[in-house]
């Protein structure tokens, strides 16, 4: 549930009437709640998934995006 929270006050967030402003105003600011939000959310995955598959489907995913990045 708490993962779930998380994703859903992300996106009404970024959904906000203010947000194109704030992002034309203060882009590092923005950017830097992003890097915030999926911080706070690998931590949630890490802390509240049992690690099953479900949790290494979301490691290999991370995985998976750090090579493409390197």
């Amino acid at each position: 549930a708490e993962m779930w929270e998380t994703i859903n006050q992300q996106y009404w967030s970024i959904r906000a009437d203010e947000t194109r402003i704030r992002l034309e105003e203060q882009p590092e600011e923005f950017y830097a709640g992003l890097l915030n939000f999926s911080m706070l959310f690998q931590g949630q995955t890490d802390q509240t998934l049992p690690h099953s598959q479900r949790w290494h489907f979301v490691q290999l995913a991370k995985s998976l995006e750090r090579v493409d990045m390197t």
